[in-house]
């Protein structure tokens, strides 16, 4: 018998091929191939460095107006002298020139909002005089820098002051009541809602991570079991230094984390996609359980090797609704890849929290960060 030729021949093939509905293993090849373009890539990227370097000027800047809200630490007489064993003046000189240096970053964005250059001469030549004169050259230099920086850019004004508020509630207690005071309800409602405010701003897993571990000390200090904990300075401290490490782009999120926090993610990450799959289900459960016939039958018809009615039944299932075997794998890998991208950088957020966090108890805690911190504090 004479092979089909011409048009004849190309309406002989399998009914897959001749609507254009495809083939039904391309369903499964194309779901594969959309989930991991949509779970890997990657956001973007919407840090403002300039953000960055106006939350560590408000840092230095609270530094500045107190400089002996810092640990002293001793050294051998034959040792060159660190940071922390520098007397104050010279620890003051170094801060005010490290507000110079964060200045510099920001020049660009003062000028283009003809902002007039801010001079340190008054404060510099305040660091020959008394205590006193060089707090009211700082505070001088403070009312400045907040204006024009809020003037140029709201961002940096809210950046500069959640830099001078974190300082002072991880710097300025020197008591444990003192600690717990700086942590009530109400100072940290404005700080997270600061952190809310700039989260887009900061770098990235910076301003979610630092909010959730502050959310845990605000929880702490407001119990009725923050009473349990020693040396709560020292360990404040500390995590002053972690969160102005994130916000202020020193160190990225991730380089806190350990193999452990990231298996932690993994598995919160699992909880939650089976919470939403459920969810699915629960709200849209004609719709989902018309994907889950369609899916199924394709894994079926490869099962069986694609039976010619099979398919031809499945087919026209498909092009019922206006869709092709590859369309459906597509649509359903893009779905899950972008459900799955979000969430991952989510359980990330509160993975670095939980490696972050140096309040007793915290199991997140997988480098010993808060054991370190109350070991160099009895040492000093």
């Amino acid at each position: 018998m004479a092979e089909p030729t011409g048009k004849d021949a190309a309406s002989s093939g399998p009914p897959a091929e001749r609507d254009g509905s495809g083939k039904s293993v391309e369903a499964l090849s194309s779901f594969g191939e959309a989930l991991v373009k949509a779970a890997t890539a990657t956001s973007a990227q919407t840090a403002d460095r300039h953000v960055s370097a106006a939350f560590a000027l408000g840092w230095q800047m609270a530094q500045l107006y107190q400089p002996n809200t810092r640990p002293r630490g001793e050294r051998q007489s034959d040792d060159l002298p660190g940071l922390g064993s520098l007397a104050d003046h010279d620890r003051v000189e170094i801060l005010v020139d490290q507000v110079q240096a964060g200045l510099a970053k920001l020049k660009d964005s003062l000028e283009a909002a003809a902002q007039e250059p801010i001079d340190l001469g008054p404060l510099r030549k305040s660091l020959g005089e008394t205590d006193a004169g060089r707090r009211k050259a700082a505070l001088d230099l403070h009312r400045k820098l907040l204006g024009r920086l809020t003037a140029a850019d709201f961002r940096l004004g809210k950046a500069y002051g959640l830099g001078r508020a974190l300082a002072d509630t991880c710097l300025k207690p020197s008591t444990h009541q003192g600690a717990i005071e700086r942590l009530r309800l109400e100072r940290v409602a404005n700080l997270l809602q600061w952190l809310d405010d700039l989260s887009t701003a900061l770098p990235p897993h910076s301003g979610h991570s630092v909010a959730n571990s502050l959310e845990r000390w605000r929880d702490w200090a407001n119990g009725a079991q923050h009473n349990d904990v020693a040396n709560t300075t020292a360990a404040l401290r500390r995590q002053g230094t972690l969160w102005r490490a994130l916000l202020s782009g020193e160190k990225a999120g991730t380089e806190m984390l350990e193999v452990r926090n990231y298996l932690d993610a993994a598995g919160a990450l699992s909880d939650r996609m089976r919470s939403i799959v459920l969810g699915v289900i629960a709200r849209f459960p004609v719709v989902t359980g018309l994907v889950i016939l369609l899916l199924a039958g394709g894994i079926a018809l490869l099962a069986v090797g694609g039976s010619a009615h099979l398919v031809a039944g499945a087919t026209s299932l498909l092009l019922a609704f206006g869709l092709t075997w590859k369309g459906l794998g597509d649509a359903l890998g893009q779905l899950a890849g972008r459900v799955e991208q979000p969430l991952w950088e989510a359980c990330l957020d509160l993975a670095i929290a939980d490696a972050i966090t140096v309040l007793a108890g915290n199991a997140g805690d997988q480098r010993g960060r808060r054991t370190l911190a109350l070991q160099r504090a009895d040492s000093a």
